[in-house]
């Protein structure tokens, strides 16, 4: 015959246990991982308005290629960005997305921008480069 006390024990970590489920499949729904928060925001990488591709203005959070291309388009409307303001006059950027956008973007001159690496930063870890 099996204990009562047991029987309750294996309820209600069942219970736990599901409900744990639950609330991690509902997180994770309302927050889906998102490839776009990594790159600059853990290297501190900050992408140039003026000499972004559409492939990098996509890495930004809440750029999808549709954004990225109106990004481009009024970049060659207007010769470049002279301050990461102007973004507020791409249709679709808001304040709140420009205030997301502020620290991961930078507007350099063409002067600047071409004395840039046009690659992205290594930031694997290797024997001869470890990091701190």
């Amino acid at each position: 015959m099996a204990d009562p006390r047991q029987d309750t024990l294996t309820l209600v970590l069942t219970a736990t246990v599901v409900l744990m489920c639950v609330v991690t499949a509902v997180y994770r729904w309302a927050h889906p991982l998102d490839r776009h928060h990594v790159l600059p925001l853990e290297t501190g990488y900050r992408v140039d308005l003026n000499t972004a591709d559409a492939a990098t203005l996509d890495l930004l959070p809440g750029i999808g290629p549709s954004l990225g291309g109106r990004i481009i388009g009024y970049r060659d409307q207007v010769g470049g960005f002279s301050a990461v303001e102007q973004l507020a006059e791409v249709r679709g950027i808001g304040p709140v997305v420009l205030e997301r956008l502020r620290p991961l973007v930078v507007c350099r001159s063409r002067e600047q921008a071409s004395a840039m690496p046009r690659t992205l930063p290594d930031v694997r870890q290797t024997p001869s480069q470890p990091l701190h």
